[in-house]
């Protein structure tokens, strides 16, 4: 896995992050399975289990995404998917 960045105050269990993928300040991914590919997540995230995203999405800050989601396109700020 190359290009991925991670900053502080994540909690990140298991292998989340596929090439280029940013994960901002204090984001909680407590996934195994997930599948992560040139995505950006913004701060304060919750993101359960078995989440797959569409390659290139950018998830604003605050957003909750259950477990099981497809994020398909890019979420606002403050977005719930489940």
């Amino acid at each position: 896995m190359d290009n991925i960045t991670v900053l502080s105050h994540c909690s990140l269990v298991r292998s989340v992050a596929d090439c280029g993928t940013v994960i901002s300040s204090n984001v909680s991914a407590s996934m195994s399975h997930s599948s992560f590919s040139g995505v950006m997540i913004g701060q304060d995230c919750r993101i359960e289990s078995h989440v797959t995203f569409m390659s290139g999405v950018v998830i604003g800050a605050e957003c909750r995404i259950g477990s099981g989601a497809v994020v398909r396109s890019s979420l606002e700020n403050r977005s719930i998917v489940v």
